[in-house]
């Protein structure tokens, strides 16, 4: 699956800026995720590309200690 990316937004590790052209392996959702959350379009427009909304924002938060560990700060 080809997507376009349409805004800047970070996943996981990895930072995505517009205009990039990204080909995601197939059986990887992560592309289809992408248009659903209105991210990124799909090239070849199989997918529908939705309007992005600041209340479907998702955060993963960490458990303290994990968080301790791999800092740099010295907490």
């Amino acid at each position: 699956m080809k997507i376009e990316i349409l805004t800047e937004f970070k996943h996981g590790t990895e930072t995505y800026f517009p205009g990039e052209v990204i080909v995601f392996p197939d059986g990887d959702n992560t592309g289809e995720y992408f248009c659903r959350a209105g991210w990124g379009k799909d090239v070849d427009g199989v997918i529908p590309t939705a309007t992005p909304s600041l209340n479907d924002v998702v955060l993963e938060v960490q458990p303290i200690d994990q968080i301790q560990a791999n800092s740099t700060l010295g907490v």
